[in-house]
């Protein structure tokens, strides 16, 4: 999202760098915690000077991941304050560690092939640099089969890619697969942005009852976080939830005024016309307020462009005529002058007879 995507739409690069975050920071605890490097360590490392090589590349190339992938993280928090002389040096210097990370993993590959972690550090920056959802595919599945099985976080983070990949390509059973080795594991990093997402594809399966239950899990784990809330409103929508749509809308768009979590950058959706169905449900939401009614006409054009681009035979095309029929009745009354703000006529108007036909006015 956005897929979340989403299409969640869910905000796919913002939930990445969370989870990229997340692993960074827990493994420089680890490695605090384990005191640097392991006297274990240095004496395989003399016994096999080869495989010391690969796995200090592999090593020094996640290194560099991370920390371009903490860059953009703080760039991207730190975004309208910082000039725009800040933002180029700092994405300069984020791109100059994915060049170097992926210099680093093809080297260690070079000498040893099936390397787990180099291969990993590969498919992550494939997905950075916005390589094709095929070749992500290719990269985090080449990973998976050479990462060790209990490296849970480096799996997780590659099953989020595949999901979001899966997801582009509309291949949603697989997407549904990839989400569900993270959120099946209740404490694998990311599982509550995977649920997100997996309910997101569930929609997409026409599963809408499971696309429920995923979004209240995920609302449960980020009760602050207005992706959640707006997914729930589609998909109570869908299901003919009607007031509880319009209460999970009206908290995500009190929590997300300007619709980022709708409109931002990063988020995509699948097919691109789902776009105009959470635009609907934000602009109606805002439309319920007093005096809004320049945003229930937004949502009005947003119906109609879904029907238009999705055309009769689009998903819950039912659901958006109804739609449509409402607002257009809405915004009918409204147009309406009440009662009491009709023009009465004057005093004089109502005591005057009426002028003969025919009468000639006085000279």
């Amino acid at each position: 999202m956005p897929s979340l995507a989403a299409p969640r739409h869910a905000s796919i690069p913002a939930s990445i760098v969370a989870l990229a975050l997340f692993v960074a920071g827990h493994r420089a605890l680890a490695q605090e915690a384990a005191g640097g490097e392991l006297w274990t360590e240095r004496w395989q490392s003399a016994r096999d000077p080869r495989r010391a090589r690969v796995d200090a590349l592999a090593a020094r190339a996640e290194a560099s991941l991370d920390e371009a992938m903490i860059r953009d993280a703080e760039l991207n928090m730190a975004a309208r304050m910082a000039s725009s002389v800040f933002a180029y040096e700092e994405q300069r210097r984020s791109r100059a560690l994915i060049d170097a990370a992926l210099r680093d993993a093809r080297a260690a590959l070079s000498l040893d092939p099936a390397h787990g972690l180099a291969r990993y550090v590969v498919a992550r920056v494939r997905e950075r640099l916005d390589a094709s959802p095929a070749e992500t595919i290719a990269a985090c599945n080449a990973a998976l089969a050479s990462l060790d099985a209990q490296d849970r976080e480096r799996r997780a983070l590659l099953a989020f890619s595949l999901g979001v990949s899966h997801t582009r390509l509309e291949q949603h059973a697989l997407a549904r697969d990839a989400y569900e080795t993270i959120v099946d594991d209740p404490s694998a990093p990311g599982r509550a942005t995977a649920l997100c997402n997996l309910a997101e594809v569930h929609m997409y399966l026409g599963e809408v009852s499971r696309s429920l239950d995923r979004y209240r899990e995920c609302s449960r784990l980020m009760p602050t976080n207005a992706t959640a809330y707006w997914g729930l409103a589609v998909a109570h929508d869908r299901a003919a939830h009607d007031a509880d749509s319009r209460i999970a809308a009206d908290r995500a768009v009190s929590m997300d005024p300007d619709l980022r979590d709708i409109l931002g950058e990063g988020v995509f959706y699948v097919p691109a016309y789902e776009r105009h169905y959470y635009v609907a449900i934000a602009r109606e939401a805002q439309g319920r307020r007093p005096g809004e009614s320049p945003a229930l006409v937004a949502a009005l054009a947003a119906w109609r462009s879904y029907a238009s681009e999705g055309g009769p035979s689009a998903p819950w095309i039912d659901r958006v005529q109804a739609h449509i029929r409402a607002i257009e009745v809405e915004l009918s009354l409204r147009a309406r002058p009440s009662p009491s703000t009709r023009a009465a006529p004057s005093p004089r108007a109502l005591r005057a007879p009426p002028a003969p036909r025919g009468a000639s006015s006085r000279r």
